[in-house]
C-alpha cells in the first residue's frame, strides 16, 4: 500500500503491518521531525538505484530513486528510507524543474529492488495523479498537520464528500466552487437546497 503524505501516520503503517502487508509512506512537511529524519541521511554517499527517462507532451522526464537505511527511526517497521527525483524539462524554452520526495516503507531489499520500489512511487502518483492537484493544492491535505487517531482518515473523507457534492452540483473546478461557497449561507443552500430541489 502506498499512503500520501496525509496518511503517513504510524496508526496506517500499523494497520497495514498488523494485516500481512507492506507499506510505501510519502513524508513531506507535515511530518516535519519525521521528514528531518529522512532528508538528514548522508543522500550524497548513496549511490543511484534507479534511472529512468522518459518524453511525453513535449517535455522530458527523469525520475531517480536512493535507498538508504534509517537507522532509529521511530516509524513502525520502517527499513528503507527513499529519495525520489523527479527533474523536467521542456523543450519549447529550455526550462527545467526538480522536485525531490522522501518516503519510508517497510520492505527490505531482498523483496523489493529500487527498480520495484520506483515502480510503485510511479504507480501511486498515476493513480494519484487526477486528484493529486485537488488534494494538495485546493484541500492542502499534504500541509496538514492533523495526525491523531483517525482524523486524518476522517478529513479526507470529508474532502472527498466535498468534492462530490461540488461534482454533483456540476462544477468542473473545486477551487471555484469552494471560493463560491465560502458563505455559509451559500454552503448550505448548496447541501440542503439541492437536496430540497431533488425531492421535490
Amino acid at each position: 500500500m502506498t499512503f500520501d503524505a496525509l496518511h503517513t501516520t504510524a496508526a496506517a503503517a500499523r494497520a497495514v503491518l498488523t494485516r500481512g502487508g507492506h507499506y510505501i509512506a510519502i513524508v513531506k512537511g507535515n511530518r516535519p521531525v519525521l521528514l528531518d529524519e529522512v532528508a538528514a541521511l548522508p543522500w550524497r554517499q548513496v549511490p543511484t538505484g534507479d534511472r529512468l527517462r522518459e518524453h511525453a507532451h513535449g517535455r522530458s522526464e527523469i525520475r531517480t530513486l536512493k535507498a538508504a537505511c534509517p537507522r532509529g527511526s521511530a516509524f513502525p517497521g520502517a527499513v528503507q528510507a527513499l529519495r525520489i527525483t523527479r527533474k523536467r524539462s521542456n523543450a519549447e524554452d529550455q526550462g527545467y524543474s526538480s522536485e525531490t520526495v522522501y518516503a519510508l516503507t517497510d520492505l527490505h531489499p531482498h523483496q523489493a529492488d529500487a527498480a520495484e520500489l520506483a515502480a510503485h512511487a510511479r504507480g501511486h502518483w498515476s493513480a494519484e495523479n487526477k486528484n493529486h492537484h485537488v488534494r494538495d493544492v485546493s484541500f492542502r491535505e499534504d500541509a496538514c498537520k492533523v495526525a491523531a487517531g483517525s482524523a486524518p482518515h476522517a478529513l479526507a473523507s470529508l474532502n472527498n464528500l466535498l468534492k462530490g457534492v461540488f461534482a454533483h452540483a456540476g462544477y468542473a473546478n473545486t477551487d471555484h466552487a469552494r471560493r463560491e461557497h465560502t458563505n455559509p449561507y451559500r454552503a448550505y443552500d448548496l447541501l440542503f437546497g439541492q437536496h430540497r430541489r431533488s425531492t421535490t
